[in-house]
């Protein structure tokens, strides 16, 4: 009996340490390990919580999402307190009334037949110069892409993911405080 529990306890312990995200640095490389998947989707839970919150509707990219109603939505430049917000940016600032850049979130779009593919980009943010890092496989409205959450090169912790529908690749990025909004905002995605 003592031998089949060890043996149960073992399996389960072997499993559950299998689905970690797991880095291993070669050089300046870093390679992945038993990537967690992630289905970001309409039944997410996290969907309550969006529930109030503005939506944003793109017609030039195809794509809509919802964002906290208390945040200002900018046109991704220098002097965006003074411009007015277009839908057709490619480059958008999501943040806190009173917040700075880069503290938010950030996004950019690019058209695909403009563009390197997504495994380029998802390449890209498995290497990028980041500690600590996890990284998760996303589906944001059936569409494949990739989230990775570490320290950058100053100490702070960041989120990057990028995806794409059939016309654009997305990029964004999030500052430590608001990372779990940007998880909810992808939960909020549909093309």
């Amino acid at each position: 009996m003592l031998v089949l529990l060890l043996v149960v306890g073992g399996g389960a312990y072997y499993l559950v340490t299998q689905k970690n995200t797991t880095f291993t640095s070669h050089t300046q490389n870093k390679s992945i390990t038993n990537p967690t998947t992630v289905l970001v989707t309409t039944e997410n839970p996290q969907l309550n919580e969006a529930e109030n919150w503005k939506i944003f509707s793109s017609t030039t990219f195809n794509l809509s999402y919802k964002y906290p109603s208390d945040w200002k939505n900018d046109n991704f430049c220098k002097s965006c307190a003074t411009e007015p917000m277009i839908e057709s940016s490619s480059e958008r600032y999501l943040h806190p009334v009173g917040t700075k850049y880069p503290d938010g979130i950030t996004y950019m779009s690019d058209a695909k037949n403009n563009s390197v593919p997504l495994s380029y980009f998802i390449n890209s943010l498995k290497t990028r110069n980041l500690t600590n890092i996890t990284a998760k496989e996303l589906t944001v409205n059936g569409s494949y892409g990739y989230l990775v959450i570490g320290n950058d090169e100053t100490g702070k912790k960041i989120a990057l993911a990028v995806f794409e529908n059939n016309d654009y690749i997305f990029q964004f990025r999030s500052s430590e405080e608001y990372i779990s909004d940007l998880e909810t905002l992808l939960s909020t995605v549909t093309f």
